[in-house]
């Protein structure tokens, strides 16, 4: 599969999608947002370069919560970047409509995010991904992805990739990676285990990969 064209497809409605998601995956994503917020906190950083930035849940969260000089959004899915800036509503960050492997700058931020970015990236291409995230970040990396050792070197779902995140991002240059494995609800397990018994995957982890560039 083409995960970047399955994407532009899937873009335009993927903003109603969220609007009308179960209520145990918008706890999850709630409970997400607070454990990067709380790790956040504890870096200082005043350019953000947001890859993936869809349709702005995290744009609107770090704009508002960190208040960085600099912010600069990108996606893939034009229609995910115009209800991103509508949702955002803030005229200072700069949305560019393309991926990441086409992404050219002149200059580097000392915050690189990407929320469930890298596990659409194919095995191929994942490498000089990675590669170029360290390339134009000073400081910080941070990706939010699922991640699941047993699955490591897994094609999942037709458009997900389960990466071996430590390694590769050690390979280009990175000077540490932290897995932050996110603990799981009750209900995100019972979740997960009805899909599965569905016969789609139900993953199950996520991790918050800090990386120190």
């Amino acid at each position: 599969m083409d995960v970047s064209e399955y994407w532009k497809k899937r873009g335009p409605g993927y903003y109603e999608e969220l609007q009308n998601i179960p209520r145990q995956l918008q706890s999850r994503f709630e409970d997400q947002e607070k454990h990067v917020i709380k790790l956040l906190q504890t870096l200082k950083f005043n350019k953000i370069l947001e890859i993936g930035c869809g349709s702005g849940r995290y744009t609107k969260i770090l704009s508002e919560f960190f208040k960085p000089d600099k912010y600069v959004a990108i996606d893939i899915s034009k229609e995910q970047l115009e209800n991103a800036k509508r949702y955002v509503s803030n005229d200072k960050i700069d949305f560019c409509c393309m991926q990441v492997q086409d992404l050219i700058v002149e200059e580097k931020f000392d915050l690189v995010f990407a929320s469930e970015v890298l596990m659409h990236i194919n095995f191929n291409d994942i490498e000089k991904v990675i590669g170029t995230l360290v390339s134009f970040s000073t400081n910080k990396i941070i990706s939010i992805d699922w991640y699941n050792k047993k699955n490591i070197g897994k094609e999942l779902s037709g458009y997900c990739f389960m990466h071996d995140y430590e390694n590769l991002f050690r390979k280009n240059g990175a000077k540490n990676v932290r897995m932050h494995i996110l603990p799981i609800s009750l209900s995100w397990k019972l979740l997960s285990a009805y899909a599965k018994f569905r016969g789609r995957y139900g993953v199950d982890t996520q991790a918050v990969i800090e990386v120190d560039v």
